[in-house]
């Protein structure tokens, strides 16, 4: 393996394998995972070598990435409840 490093998927926020974990404990069903994910830095490496937990990724572009992303998500989470509750007063 050339690349030593842990990276995250570029879908970091969605998720795959907990959705994927939902449908299985709901249904019974195991849908099959990709062999091979394209990241936050833009490699294709394969899904062993990923991590959706930020503590573990090692690869510097993609921490980066993922810090981005989980901003972006986290201000639109507070951007729609603020907008929920604003029309209350």
């Amino acid at each position: 393996m050339s690349d030593p490093h842990v990276h995250v998927g570029r879908d970091v926020v969605h998720g795959d394998a907990a959705a994927r974990n939902l449908v299985a404990s709901t249904i019974g069903l195991v849908g099959e995972l990709p062999s091979t994910l394209t990241t936050g830095c833009g490699s294709t490496v394969p899904y062993v070598m990923t991590s959706p937990r930020p503590e573990t990724v090692t690869c510097l572009p993609c921490r980066d990435y993922t810090r981005a992303q989980r901003l972006r998500f986290a201000t639109a989470r507070h951007r729609n409840l603020a907008d929920r509750f604003g029309g209350l007063t």
